[in-house]
């Protein structure tokens, strides 16, 4: 859909599949699923194992093989970054073939660089994607920082030479922690608000964790909209404490409203 349409939300959309839908139906040692991706889980709904005849579960490998084709996109005289994956790829634009290498913190981390390298000193388009739920972000062309154009959720990097020694580029997307609403025409979620910090929603569950390992304290949050969030790894005593600050609400189809009345927005 990218590929036929203008602008990011089709790559928003991607991002938050990926993350949220394709690997969390999956269990940390990966060897049982949801068959669907579920509202809640308990441990009365736990995952499946492998299934004898299996139909629609090898989509979750397809979909895993198939990420590095979701990064970018191409035209004539431009280079589009749609996911922030560390990776390794290159183009072509007629006779000069661009190297480019991302080293990306997400999605835990907010910041990360992408170094491009053509075969010979040459002038193209860079669009970066703006995360739909990023308010603020920094973007710097070795070293020196740029304002870049905005165009249908993208960030322009035009007119640069990008030269044979090398460029890097460095990004810094601010990950606030948002209410993410229903869309009021989905029943099954109506009254139901998502946590999300930047392309992750979170949820409090059981399934993956013993009774002694499970409680609520990792996010708490009350009506002024103020918050103590912590995010751990799986390596005990890894967690970072990211303090307090305002959460605002994201609607459905990405654009904020500045509102933090709990009340408000159920």
């Amino acid at each position: 859909m990218s590929t036929l349409y203008e602008g990011s939300k089709y790559a928003d959309q991607v991002e938050t599949d990926l993350y949220n839908n394709i690997l969390g139906c999956v269990n940390f040692a990966g060897d049982k699923f949801y068959y669907e991706n579920r509202l809640c889980t308990t441990k009365a709904f736990d995952r499946s194992t492998w299934f004898g005849t299996a139909c629609c579960p090898p989509n979750f490998t397809r979909t895993i093989l198939q990420v590095g084709g979701y990064i970018y996109n191409t035209n004539s005289n431009a280079i589009y970054v749609n996911q922030y994956v560390s990776n390794k790829a290159n183009f072509s634009f007629g006779n000069n073939k661009v190297n480019i290498d991302i080293k990306s913190g997400f999605p835990y981390d907010t910041t990360g660089e992408i170094k491009i390298t053509p075969d010979s000193t040459g002038n193209f388009d860079v669009y970066l994607r703006n995360p739909n739920w990023s308010d603020n972000y920094t973007i710097k062309v070795d070293g020196a920082p740029v304002t870049p154009k905005e165009v249908e959720g993208y960030l322009v990097i035009s007119g640069h030479t990008w030269q044979q020694s090398g460029s890097t580029i460095t990004f810094n997307f601010d990950m606030p922690v948002k209410y993410e609403k229903n869309d009021s025409h989905v029943k099954e979620t109506e009254g139901l608000i998502a946590l999300r910090h930047g392309p992750l929603l979170y949820c409090s569950e059981e399934v993956d964790y013993s009774p002694t390992d499970f409680n609520f304290n990792k996010a708490s949050i009350d009506q002024s909209g103020t918050y103590s969030f912590k995010t751990e790894d799986l390596t005990p005593g890894n967690a970072s404490d990211n303090g307090v600050s305002t959460v605002d609400v994201m609607t459905h189809d990405g654009y904020y409203v500045k509102d933090t009345g709990l009340e408000k927005i159920q």
